[in-house]
């Protein structure tokens, strides 16, 4: 097996979808193999090739390019990959701004207006 090629496998987050990234030096034999046993398409805002998570099936990887190159898929094992951060607009806020106003004794409310 040609030790020369290797393809680097890794997790990241790509227009809001978990993908699998594919890097490797340019090689066209490995351009179409990808492309035609994986269905990888190429980014280029992440300059590389990817897979979407659902569609990636690693067994099925190894075996296209048995042979052909040397994958590297120890970025797949890794438990701290980056997890994608939540969009704020999207968490809700854990109280309600008119409740707690409610709540709040009449003796509380004198020292508030105290400070400001």
């Amino acid at each position: 097996m040609p030790t020369d090629r290797t393809i680097v496998l890794e997790k990241a987050r790509h227009r809001d979808n978990m993908v699998v990234t594919l890097r490797f030096e340019y090689d066209q034999q490995l351009i179409d193999r990808v492309k035609r046993e994986a269905g990888a398409r190429w980014s280029q805002t992440m300059g590389c090739w990817y897979v979407p998570e659902e569609q990636f099936d690693l067994h099925t990887f190894f075996e296209a390019l048995k042979g052909m190159a040397y994958v590297d898929y120890s970025g797949l094992k890794k438990r701290n990959n980056k997890q994608p951060m939540p969009n704020p607009g999207a968490i809700k806020p854990r109280y309600n701004l008119k409740t707690i106003k409610s709540q709040v004794s009449p003796g509380v409310k004198e020292q508030i207006q105290s400070f400001k």
